[in-house]
C-alpha cells in the first residue's frame, strides 16, 4: 500500500511538473526605478529607425535631409551629430532596402549590415569617424532569412532562413558550422511542426550576448523567450521563459484582436536582456524599460517620464540611450542612467 502511495504521488508530482513547464506567468519586477530622460539632440529629425551604440558613437537607422547615406553617427556624450555611411545602391559597398541585418562588433568597433534577398555583407570599420572604411563579403546565394547577425569573430547567427533550420551557425562565407531545429512547446505537446514554425517565422527576434556566448529569442506576439548558448562551435538550449501566451492564426500568423503585443523592441548587454514591452492587446504610448537576466528572469524596470521606441546600453558609461517621443509626436535622442 506505501509503495502504490508512492507511486501515485511521484505520478502527481511529474504531472504537476509537466503542468509548470508550460504555464506562463506575467513577469513580475520586485524592483522599479523612477528616470528622467535627458535630451542629447532635439534639432535632428529622427524616425523610428534602430539604434545602435559602439564605444566610440551612437548610431541610428534611418535616411537623413543631411546627406545620402543609410546611417547616422552621433557622439553619446553630447548629442551632436558626428557623419552619415552607407551608400545605397548596388554598387561595392553599396546596399538596397530593406536593410535589415544589422550587428555590432564591440571588440572591432565595427558594423555589419545586410539587406534581404542580397548576396552580399558590408562590415563598417567605424574606428575613425572621419574616414569609415569598409569590407564587403558576397555570397553565392541570396539572404533570404529573418536574422543575419554577427556573433563573434568569423561566426554568424542566421535565424529563420527559407528551407533551413531554425537556427544556423555559419562562418565568414556561410559555411554551416552548427544548427538547431527545434521549438518550445507553446499550447501543447505534439504540435504540428508547420504551424509553429511559422509562428516563429512571423513573430522572432533575436539579440547576441555582446561576448558573442549566447543568444536570446523573443516572440511579439505573446512573449516566449528561449535562450541558447554558443559554445565549441555548437547551438545549445538553456533556457525557455512563458511571460504571455500568444495567440496566432491557422497560417501562425499573429491574431491581433486577442494576443498580447509583448515586445517592441529589445537589446542585449554581457549582464543583461533589455526589453520595451507593450503587455496588452492595445497598442500604446510605452514609458517602461524592462530587464531580464540570461536565465530569463525578470529583474527590475524602468519608469520613464516620456515614451521610448528604441534603446541601446553602454554598461560601461551606465547609461541607457533611447530614441524618445515628446508630447508633439516628434522623436528625439536621449538618454537616461542606469
Amino acid at each position: 500500500m506505501k509503495k502504490e502511495i508512492v507511486f501515485i504521488g511521484i505520478i502527481l508530482c511529474l504531472l504537476a511538473c509537466n503542468r509548470e513547464n508550460y504555464e506562463y506567468k506575467v513577469p513580475v519586477f520586485k524592483e522599479v526605478i523612477e528616470r528622467n530622460i535627458v535630451a542629447l539632440n532635439t534639432d535632428f529629425v529622427f524616425d523610428v529607425g534602430g539604434l545602435y551604440i559602439t564605444d566610440s558613437c551612437l548610431i541610428v537607422k534611418q535616411k537623413s535631409e543631411l546627406n545620402s547615406n543609410s546611417f547616422q553617427m552621433f557622439d553619446p556624450t553630447t548629442g551632436e551629430f558626428i557623419e552619415g555611411f552607407g551608400q545605397y545602391g548596388r554598387a561595392r559597398g553599396e546596399l538596397l532596402e530593406p536593410m535589415v541585418f544589422i550587428s555590432v562588433d564591440n571588440e572591432r568597433n565595427s558594423l555589419y549590415a545586410g539587406g534581404l534577398n542580397q548576396h552580399k555583407m558590408i562590415k563598417f570599420d567605424l574606428s575613425n569617424n572621419k574616414n569609415i572604411t569598409f569590407d564587403e563579403t558576397k555570397y553565392d546565394t541570396h539572404i533570404s532569412a529573418r536574422f543575419f547577425s554577427y556573433v563573434k569573430e568569423n561566426r554568424f547567427l542566421i535565424g529563420h532562413e527559407a528551407n533551413k533550420p531554425r537556427f544556423c551557425l555559419y562562418d565568414k562565407k556561410r559555411t554551416l558550422v552548427d544548427s538547431y531545429n527545434l521549438y518550445p512547446v507553446v499550447k501543447k505537446e505534439n504540435e504540428d511542426f508547420t504551424l509553429i514554425d511559422n509562428f516563429f517565422v512571423y513573430n522572432s527576434y533575436l539579440a547576441i550576448k555582446p561576448d558573442g556566448t549566447k543568444f536570446v529569442n523573443v516572440t511579439n506576439c505573446g512573449l516566449i523567450m528561449d535562450i541558447f548558448e554558443v559554445k565549441n562551435d555548437s547551438i545549445v538550449p538553456l533556457f525557455t521563459k512563458r511571460y504571455y501566451e500568444p495567440t496566432f492564426k491557422e497560417s501562425g500568423q499573429n491574431d491581433w484582436d486577442r494576443s498580447i503585443k509583448a515586445y517592441v523592441s529589445f537589446t542585449s548587454t554581457d549582464k543583461y536582456i533589455y526589453m520595451i514591452i507593450n503587455g496588452t492587446t492595445k497598442s500604446r504610448p510605452i514609458k517602461t524599460l524592462s530587464l531580464f537576466d540570461w536565465e530569463g528572469n525578470p529583474v527590475k524596470q524602468y519608469n520613464l517620464n516620456e515614451p521610448i521606441i528604441r534603446v541601446a546600453i553602454n554598461e560601461k558609461s551606465k547609461k541607457v540611450f533611447v530614441l524618445a517621443e515628446n508630447d508633439n509626436g516628434e522623436y528625439y535622442l536621449g538618454y537616461c542612467d542606469l
